[in-house]
């Protein structure tokens, strides 16, 4: 599910120090992807693990509308820029979309792709 855009960036990884409590969830996810963007421009992947549900459908489960979100949490809690775009339809009609993810401050770039995907559709 995840497709990476190729080429060299120059970050550095801060490592975690496991012999201290220095080490958050935080930190942790942005070493994760910090060691991604050593090799890859931009994540893409999708935004939820299912497509769209009808508005109301899991009002009795909190903790499946809580698990919608689970792919966003961590670009959240790294503090990077991520973005969705429509990826199109699954056969329920239903909308499927595609989160794009890039490093700190770099937001042109996924703005760059989100444009190329969204002309590549129309």
């Amino acid at each position: 599910y995840i497709f990476f855009f190729k080429q060299k960036t120059a970050y550095e990884i801060k490592e975690c120090d496991w012999s201290s409590d220095v080490c958050s969830s935080d930190l942790l996810l942005q070493q994760d992807f910090l060691r991604a963007f050593k090799t890859v421009d931009a994540i893409i992947t999708p935004t939820v693990p299912d497509t769209a549900f009808r508005r109301g459908e899991k009002i009795d489960d909190p903790l499946a509308m809580y698990l919608s979100d689970i792919y966003t949490v961590s670009v959240n809690l790294a503090g990077l820029p991520g973005m969705n775009i429509p990826a199109g339809f699954d056969e329920k009609g239903l909308p499927i979309g595609l989160q794009l993810i890039a490093p700190a401050f770099k937001e042109e770039t996924i703005f760059k792709i989100g444009t190329l995907i969204e002309r590549l559709k129309s």
